[in-house]
């Protein structure tokens, strides 16, 4: 980037495909580091985990599982950010020409068709990324509770007594979690910026503020969703034919309400978000400044 470089000068439209996956690994992986032993203490709020290990181990058992975390979090957030940023581009979310949905222009105010064109692009995005992240954060989860000792262990245990369909076991719930909070997430991360930073100028305090948001409000909506998707990710089965408690979505729901109450369904939700507030804070913050550098 030239020295001279004017912050006031950037043109969204002007960003290339290059520039979204290497600012998302960046925004990726800056994250899942600041953030893992967050998600290790929300996971092994399951009844399941034994917090004598934290005892007996230190606290390097909040950083069980972060090598697997990594190496998927690079591939999955490349997809992710370039995917979205396609996405809303097309859509016309930068630049107030919607093309899908031209026709109904006269029905439409920009600041509708930017909201739709962000909720279309983040929940595209999700999917491809889930399908990334889905099976090495079943393996991640397993060694946050201790369950293995490293991830290849966790990895061909899970295939040999549950077969490769666990790796996916959770892979419907995980996008009937990330979908909606990926929407709620951009769009709100969207709407924020357009009120705290209406000039669209490289702003870091609005990037933070407006992630801090959408991270709280998304991670709240959705954390009913997370509690399921985490129960059926570290349920096992091995050797000795114990049978999944947990066989599927609406099962799950069903079973958490009637034997631990709706409260079980909000279990960890203050964790949640002191995760995913400042982690999508983190993340849009480095993503956005880091596409800008990458000129």
């Amino acid at each position: 980037m030239s020295d001279n470089y004017d912050w006031e000068e950037w043109n969204e439209s002007a960003t290339t495909f290059r520039q979204h996956v290497l600012a998302g690994c960046v925004a990726g992986v800056s994250e899942h580091i600041v953030f893992f032993p967050i998600d290790t203490v929300r996971v092994c709020a399951i009844p399941t985990f034994d917090h004598h290990s934290i005892r007996s181990e230190g606290l390097r058992v909040l950083w069980r599982g972060m090598s697997m975390t990594i190496t998927a979090c690079i591939p999955a957030h490349a997809l992710y950010f370039s995917i979205y940023e396609y996405t809303k581009r097309k859509l016309g979310g930068n630049d107030n020409k919607h093309i899908l949905f031209a026709s109904f222009s006269n029905s439409f105010s920009f600041t509708s068709l930017h909201a739709n064109a962000s909720a279309i692009g983040g929940a595209l995005a999700s999917v491809a990324h889930d399908a990334v992240m889905t099976p090495l954060d079943v393996v991640k989860q397993r060694m946050q509770l201790g369950l293995y000792s490293s991830p290849m262990t966790a990895l061909r245990s899970i295939i040999r007594y549950e077969g490769f369909r666990a790796l996916y076991s959770s892979y419907f719930t995980t996008i009937l979690m990330n979908v909606p909070n990926a929407a709620v997430l951009v769009v709100t991360n969207d709407w924020m910026k357009s009120i705290l930073n209406p000039s669209g100028k490289q702003n870091f305090s609005a990037f933070l503020v407006s992630g801090l948001v959408a991270g709280s409000l998304s991670g709240f909506v959705t954390c009913p969703l997370d509690v399921i998707k985490t129960r059926i990710q570290t349920q096992t089965t091995g050797a000795d034919g114990v049978l999944r408690r947990y066989t599927g979505f609406w099962q799950t729901l069903k079973l958490l309400v009637k034997e631990e109450g709706v409260r079980s369904l909000f279990m960890g939700v203050s964790t949640r978000i002191m995760q995913q507030a400042p982690a999508a804070a983190l993340s849009w913050t480095v993503y956005e400044t880091v596409k800008r550098l990458l000129v």
